[in-house]
């Protein structure tokens, strides 16, 4: 029997206020198949719809498995002013290292890979790769 489980994201990031009419992002737990797994140690915060804050995605689809109706909050936090909204970008040159060894010209490009990514792209740190 396979699993899938839709949930959506309201905040990626360490639990903030909740904050209400956030847009949503998909996570995919069907990997877990509903069961708890090992997690590894990486550290991508989640808020949790129960005020915890969650390691991982991994950490997170594990307390799904326990309560089917716990939800992420968004908190996009360094975007937080680019969700829900079409964003047309300067030239401004202020670089952002990406997770995925991209650098973005200045944080509205990165935001918007971020944002594009459903949350999976982190600021690795400022400036270039």
């Amino acid at each position: 029997m396979v699993l899938f489980i839709l949930v959506f994201i309201r905040f990626f990031g360490p639990c903030l206020l909740p904050a209400s009419g956030c847009s949503t992002q998909e996570i995919d737990c069907s990997e877990q198949n509903g069961n708890n797994l090992a997690c590894a140690a990486d550290y991508s915060p989640l808020c949790g719809s129960d005020g915890r804050t969650y390691g991982n995605q991994c950490h997170f689809c594990n307390a799904l498995t326990l309560n089917r109706h716990l939800r992420i909050h968004l908190s996009v936090t360094i975007c937080r002013e680019f969700v829900n909204r079409s964003v047309y970008c300067t030239r401004e040159s202020n670089p952002h290292c990406g997770t995925d060894g991209i650098t973005y010209g200045n944080k509205c490009a990165f935001c918007k890979a971020v944002l594009r990514s459903g949350g999976k792209i982190r600021l690795k740190h400022l400036g270039k790769c």
